[in-house]
């Protein structure tokens, strides 16, 4: 009797098995569509950067600005320092010095290019370095006592004697700057000599300056980059 039951049970479960083995997908339940929500929009107000004074220096990330100052009192105090050390760094009074202020974030750099008369002197400079107080803060003196040189003829007789003098494997640039007179130092002899500066092309087509003597046109450097006599910005 026992076994009897337990085969109807196990054939009852056979069938309920194979039924839902075998029936249709469409007459599952249906699934729910669930409507799709927009994202709701919303506006953010960056904060705007505040508005400074003075020069601007990485506004927004918590940078004061440098204070403003006056260029001409920096220049003067810069004047003052190379004044009382001319004497112990041998400043010659033939040499006039014509400064530039610069601004940085810490304070002023008042760089001197070093002349002799009209003409700058190739490679020497003096720079002083203050904070905004106008406050000297250090100096660098590239700068050496040499002879007064000799100046000859100038102007554009010299130039066009120059190009003539042109030294082999260089020719002139057909968009070339103006040319410069100089004064250049020949290394170790303490002296200069009068100079022009030519713009020219080398043999590789780069452009080049050469330095060529005036009295006789002899090459004395080749500037690469080209020397620029840089005349903006000079009292």
């Amino acid at each position: 009797m026992i076994r009897r039951a337990q085969a109807l049970f196990l054939f009852l479960l056979f069938l309920v098995m194979t039924w839902l083995y075998f029936v249709p997908a469409e007459t599952a339940a249906p699934s729910v569509a669930r409507p799709i929500l927009p994202v709701p929009q919303q506006s953010v107000d960056l904060p705007k950067p505040r508005q400074q004074t003075g020069s601007f220096l990485m506004a927004g990330i918590g940078v004061s600005a440098v204070p403003s100052f006056d260029r001409t009192r920096i220049l003067a105090r810069a004047d003052q320092f190379v004044k009382a050390n001319a004497e112990e760094r041998t400043l010659r009074a033939e040499h006039q010095l014509k400064g530039v202020v610069s601004q940085s974030p810490i304070g002023a750099t008042v760089s001197y290019d070093v002349y002799q008369g009209q003409l700058p002197i190739v490679g020497m400079r003096i720079e002083v370095t203050l904070d905004n107080d106008g406050n000297v803060t250090g100096s660098n003196w590239n700068y050496r006592p040499i002879d007064i040189a000799p100046i000859d003829a100038s102007g554009q007789a010299l130039y066009d004697e120059m190009v003539n003098r042109m030294p082999n494997g260089f020719q002139l640039r057909q968009d070339h700057t103006p040319f410069s007179e100089v004064v250049f130092e020949l290394p170790g002899q303490g002296r200069g000599e009068h100079s022009v500066v030519v713009p020219a092309l080398n043999q590789f087509k780069s452009p080049v300056s050469l330095i060529l003597r005036a009295s006789d046109g002899a090459l004395l450097s080749v500037e690469m980059p080209r020397y620029e006599v840089d005349r903006q910005n000079r009292r």
